[in-house]
């Protein structure tokens, strides 16, 4: 056997240290930002002993506390050199002693204790990272028989050339991927290395066990499916698609209708059902959901316990927090907020789903329109400017993770893109953030409706006859619990822990690593998961609610008229939609009916399986 493990309890004393400034300097922080409200007078002169009693003569003992925090690293480091976490003590310590040669503007210059990048809190948190992980790392190790000394002779200029040129012709030689004319050919949207390990796991048990080749290529360039069936060089499935493109695809006749497999409702039970809304269109089976994102409310419980609320579940307990928020210098954070141009659906369905609403409705005659003009789009389109134009919501937020990091938006909601930040990049912000479920419209019936949008990558079968059963054994090995939670593992522990692979599947995702209670609140939210239909001519709905929003918000619009308006140009384009795809006919008769997808019936499926 053959092990190496580190012990970094000397570093102990170094990490406490650490941690105790850490924590007092982000109290003070808060106490600073509070009484001198952030936007105050920036060439305005403090007295601290009189404003901030105590204040200098505290800032004096961390920086002396610092000093002696790293003159203890450079013991440990056995020598002058300076190592990493020393320097971002000595950077630390430096930003301090900065601070108090002015102490008269210490209170204007507060953010520089604790917000964001290159902060006094930032560099203490991964210093005591540094040393808490106790990391090594070796240039080289030899292992060869004890008595074989040539291992450790170093070789010569010439055996180095040779080597190179060695390993020059062997790059010429045969890959792992198959080249059968009898294997699947599997295209990835997804980068190299997660093909690899895709590859490498179908090879050592799908192929072994079935006996069906695969060979998986990555597909950098979604629109290449397009050209490629045109050209009649399309492959069998595709993985890792944008969840927008099967229905775009399917309705074009370019995908397999999964519905046909016997076994398809059974399939669809790993599933939330509202995450194959937009993947199920005129009771076709365009694809399956293979990862997922989720809306969480994210929230610094330092803050909170600071300023003492709790944290809101509907949309009118944060009109409720606003005030509270806004006199310390602070806001809540939307999706909705993430851009000032476009905004997608994901951003704005909520609002309405949430109000019992819908996107699209039946005309009496058997056409499809949009249900913007009824009581409750109207209501959630006045709902989603309002938050902007009477309680002062942020118009755009650049990046909701360092507004969150520095606390100017202690409280938010966002995706899975924001808990990794959070986890891995903000390690002065450990212990003092955590995630809730995302806040919603109270019901007649007094329940929070907590509607989102989740879906994030598919995977479909190419229209191809002859390969769409083995096609259909390999999506079905790919989107097991089995092989998602072994995938999710193995490139967890191939490329670090801050690679999470969120699979759809939901044992699968029970099965991650994610802390228990994080995973129960993400597994509750996506009970509420729920996306939106598509129908010929959608996204000219996604572009007039943003434009509706644009006028009301931006230019001062009224609801009702810009409503009006958008729900001409929507319409229309969906008729549009619906002659060229065949659905009626240029004077407006239903040739055949168009069935929008919707999560009872998918429930229903799901029941039956």
């Amino acid at each position: 056997d053959f092990s190496i493990s580190t012990d970094g309890i000397v570093f102990n004393p170094i990490c406490e240290g650490l941690a105790q400034i850490s924590e007092s300097i982000s109290s003070l922080y808060l106490q600073l930002r509070t009484l001198s409200v952030q936007e105050g007078d920036t060439k305005r002169e403090w007295v601290p002993e009189e404003d901030f009693p105590g204040l200098v003569a505290l800032l004096t003992s961390y920086s002396q506390e610092l000093q002696s925090l790293f003159d203890l690293a450079q013991v440990y480091n056995g020598s002058s050199f300076t190592n990493q976490g020393s320097s971002y003590i000595q950077s630390a310590y430096q930003t301090l002693n900065s601070l108090l040669k002015k102490p008269q503007y210490l209170p204007n210059n507060n953010a520089t204790l604790a917000e964001g990048s290159g902060s006094i809190s930032q560099n203490i948190s991964a210093a005591s990272l540094y040393y808490s992980d106790a990391s090594v790392s070796f240039d080289k190790i030899f292992l060869a028989g004890i008595s074989d000394k040539k291992v450790y002779q170093k070789k010569s200029g010439f055996y180095a050339f040779w080597e190179s040129i060695r390993r020059f012709f062997i790059s010429f030689g045969s890959t792992a991927t198959y080249q059968e004319d009898d294997a699947l050919e599997v295209w990835v949207n997804r980068p190299t290395m997660y093909v690899d390990l895709m590859q490498d796991l179908a090879d050592s048990t799908f192929t072994q066990e079935t006996g069906i080749k695969v060979n998986f290529r990555r597909l950098a360039d979604e629109g290449k499916i397009i050209l490629s069936s045109a050209a009649g060089a399309s492959p069998d499935a595709v993985f890792g698609l944008s969840n927008w493109l099967p229905y775009e695809l399917g309705i074009r006749g370019l995908t397999y209708n999964l519905r046909q497999f016997d076994d398809y409702n059974t399939v669809i039970k790993s599933f939330a059902p509202g995450a194959l809304i937009p993947l199920v269109a005129d009771n076709i089976g365009l694809g399956l959901p293979e990862t997922q994102d989720f809306y969480v409310t994210f929230y610094r419980t330092d803050i909170a316990s600071s300023l003492g609320f709790s944290i809101p579940n509907s949309w009118e307990e944060i009109i409720d927090l606003l005030p509270n928020l806004q006199r310390k210098g602070m806001n809540y954070y939307i999706p909705l907020s993430s851009s000032v141009a476009a905004k997608s659906l994901m951003t704005t369905a909520p609002f309405i789903q949430q109000m019992g609403g819908n996107l699209f409705r039946y005309e009496s005659d058997g056409t499809i329109v949009t249900a913007l003009d009824e009581s409750t789009g109207i209501n959630s389109v006045k709902l989603m400017t309002d938050l902007y134009l009477l309680y002062g919501i942020p118009l755009q937020v650049n990046n909701f993770f360092e507004s969150f990091r520095n606390g100017s938006l202690p409280i938010g909601v966002s995706t899975v893109e924001t808990y990794l930040k959070l986890q891995y990049a903000a390690p002065e912000l450990k212990g003092k953030w955590d995630i809730a479920l995302a806040p919603g419209m109270k019901n007649s019936s007094d329940e929070i409706v907590r509607h989102y949008a989740g879906s994030a990558s598919s995977c479909i079968i190419m229209d191809n006859e002859e390969r769409t059963t083995p096609s259909w054994e390999l999506l079905k090995w790919w989107l097991s619990d089995t092989i998602q939670t072994e995938f999710s593992n193995n490139l967890r522990k191939m490329y670090g822990a801050e690679y999470i692979y969120n699979s759809a599947n939901l044992q699968a995702f029970q099965n991650s690593t994610l802390p228990e209670a994080h995973k129960a609140i993400v597994l509750e939210q996506w009970e509420y998961l729920k996306e939106y239909p598509r129908v010929p001519g959608w996204y000219m709905l996604e572009r007039e609610l943003s434009n509706t929003w644009n006028d009301v918000v931006l230019r001062g619009a009224n609801v009702r008229t810009s409503l009006d308006e958008a729900v001409v140009i929507i319409n229309r384009e969906i008729r549009r939609k619906l002659v060229e795809f065949g659905y009626i006919s240029k004077a407006g008769e239903v040739l055949k009916p168009y069935v929008i997808a919707d999560i009872d019936d998918i429930k229903e499926w799901q029941q039956a399986g």
